[in-house]
């Protein structure tokens, strides 16, 4: 059956093992629809938002610097 026929929304689904700390961020602010294990999503979220929020004042100096 297709997710996005059952949420009657449209779905889409991405692997975030390999995925970038930018973009793993955005997702964790979205809405969790099936979580396996609580201890290691919470786990998973606590250190993508640490290595975004402290990576972002850099990355933020980067993109000034070049505009």
């Amino acid at each position: 059956m297709e997710l996005t026929s059952l949420m009657d929304m449209p779905v889409d689904v991405h692997a975030l093992n390999q995925a970038g700390n930018g973009f793993c961020y955005h997702t964790t602010q979205g809405l969790l629809l099936v979580s396996r294990d609580d201890e290691e999503t919470y786990d998973f979220i606590e250190k993508t938002w640490q290595g975004y929020l402290d990576f972002q004042p850099l990355a933020r100096q980067i993109l000034y610097d070049l505009l």
